[in-house]
């Protein structure tokens, strides 16, 4: 299934040579206008001096966007909790959504590699140069001004993304301050961290998808817990030995997956903005403050995007959203949650 979907991305992205080439660039210009780092003419203060970085050469363009999904795969094929949900939703499951995808005239395959790009790009960018998260953070505060806020609840009919909105740029906002001041507040980050994962838990529950709600309880009361540095179990891979770096790192990969169960079932687009999670930036990566600042800021980017649903209409245009295909996620994650709840266990046993 891995070899047959890289190889179809790979022939999309190839097929049209250099008219396909300026499409792809016109589309990076547009997604780029709305994470907030072009204004439709030019990148903003400090993104300009990424822009080789932000949008490749034609020579390199297309095998830059390919590499991207190679190790976007890659990453899915490392997480344990994310194959154990493929295996659950069966390969022609898996098939079907990306068919749906494919034939989507709006959001199909190209748009989501591209915007993937976009995405990881930008985060890479604001990782590498702290001062280019408060270029962004400048220049879209209009964006997040209560008025621009309720006018977007309105005209979607739902309270998610105002409400996400709010929970990620005031953490962004802080977590910036202690980068430039150098300074850490763990016991910050877990409260804003738990305070996201439980108004995503209203919202599955609000929705019916309780056994993904189930999971996301198991993971608000494990996250960033004082666990020792004994040897464990892995319930999954058999023996294994574990430190609680390691056991926190297995927290990530369960978020990922029952982060995307949420977005099946939230987002008109969610096969589009389900990209984030693949993001090589942030998936794998160890569950550090490196990790959380790689979460926060791709999670803003698309937020940006999601915002201005009013002018982006083709994001809640086709619904890709299938109902059962996210019970089968949230059930997988139920099994998930509960296998990393027994490894924690052995792993406070000693």
């Amino acid at each position: 299934m891995k070899k047959f979907i890289l190889s179809d991305i790979k022939k999309q992205l190839s097929e049209g040579g250099n008219p396909q080439i300026e499409r792809i660039k016109q589309l990076m210009l547009y997604y780029y206008e709305g994470i907030g780092i072009h204004t439709g003419e030019k990148f903003i203060s400090g993104f300009d001096k990424k822009a080789s970085t932000l949008i490749p050469n034609d020579k390199d363009l297309v095998s830059a966007i390919y590499q991207l999904c190679v190790e976007a795969a890659k990453g899915v094929e490392d997480n344990q909790y994310m194959m154990n949900c493929i295996a659950r939703v069966g390969k022609q499951g898996m098939l079907d959504v990306y068919d749906r995808v494919k034939t989507d005239k709006d959001l199909n395959v190209i748009n989501c590699v591209v915007f993937m790009f976009c995405l990881e790009r930008f985060t890479v960018c604001c990782l590498e140069d702290n001062t280019l998260t408060d270029s962004i953070l400048k220049q879209t505060s209009e964006l997040y001004s209560f008025k621009n806020l309720m006018k977007n609840m309105i005209k979607q009919k739902s309270w998610f993304v105002p409400l996400k909105a709010i929970s990620i740029r005031k953490p962004l906002e802080i977590m910036h301050k202690q980068i430039e001041t150098k300074s850490t507040n763990i016991t910050l980050s877990r409260f804003l961290m738990k305070l996201n994962l439980l108004e995503a838990i209203l919202a599955d529950s609000a929705k019916g998808n309780f056994s993904n709600a189930l999971a996301g309880i198991a993971l608000i009361f494990t996250y960033l817990p004082s666990f020792s540095t004994v040897q464990s179990r892995v319930y999954i891979e058999g023996e294994k030995s574990l430190n609680m770096q390691e056991n926190n790192d297995h927290w990530g990969d369960l978020y990922r997956v029952w982060n995307y169960a949420l977005v099946t079932s939230e987002l008109k687009g969610c096969a589009f903005f389900g990209v984030k999670l693949l993001l090589p930036s942030v998936n794998g990566k160890q569950v550090d403050r490196g990790f959380r600042q790689a979460r926060i800021i791709s999670l803003y980017g698309m937020l940006n995007v999601l915002i201005r649903g009013g002018v982006y209409t083709e994001y809640n245009s086709n619904d890709q959203r299938d109902k059962a295909f996210t019970r089968k996620l949230g059930w997988a994650n139920l099994e998930n949650a509960i296998a990393y709840l027994i490894d924690i266990k052995t792993s406070t046993k000693h």
